[in-house]
């Protein structure tokens, strides 16, 4: 039988800079935290999010944590960080809901059809602006999320890649599309 895993531990490392630490923390804990958010929300793919996002707030709050001395303190850390990770797009989905709802009352929005030509040459033309300037790396990553359904983990062997670079690469591509969309969609 092996040794349970010191959290303590790889959570010291890792608050001293070491990245092996953190991803034997996520090896260990991917499967409990996607499990947990797929149990709130129902869908796998926005459990997978759910999930980077968890991790990725880890990342940038660990040197917050300092329940050393409990038994199970960076287990429930991560899982309050899960938890209001799922409460939050609840709420934003919620918010999104409301509003989508109410300019579709108030015909103040009429969803985009793709069913006549010239409605598929622009679907095309926006999917070309989305990935304008876009570096060739940030777009393998993007393609192979939304149009391939690939997970992170998938990623990191597909492409040879850490977590980090896999997130770093997302979080990029969303950016860019963001910016190169702003002003089509409201």
């Amino acid at each position: 039988m092996t040794d349970p895993l010191d959290y303590n531990e790889l959570v010291r490392a890792f608050q001293q800079g070491d990245g092996k630490a953190f991803e034997a923390i996520y090896q260990e804990c991917y499967q409990k935290v996607i499990w947990f958010c797929e149990r709130r929300v129902q869908d796998k793919h926005i459990a997978e999010q759910l999930t980077q996002d968890t991790f990725q707030k880890v990342i940038l709050e660990i040197e917050t944590f300092k329940d050393f001395d409990k038994k199970n303190g960076f287990l429930a850390w991560l899982f309050r960080i899960a938890a209001n990770t799922v409460t939050s797009y609840w709420r934003h989905e919620s918010e999104r809901r409301r509003v989508e709802q109410t300019a579709l009352e108030k015909e103040e929005i009429q969803r985009p059809r793709f069913d006549r030509p010239e409605q598929v040459l622009l679907k095309e033309e926006l999917g070309q602006i989305a990935f304008q300037g876009m570096p060739a790396h940030l777009k393998k990553c993007i393609v192979a999320h939304y149009w391939y359904g690939a997970s992170y983990e998938q990623m990191m062997k597909m492409f040879n890649l850490s977590f980090f670079r896999v997130n770093f690469y997302m979080y990029e591509g969303r950016r860019i599309i963001r910016a190169n969309l702003r002003g089509y969609y409201p």
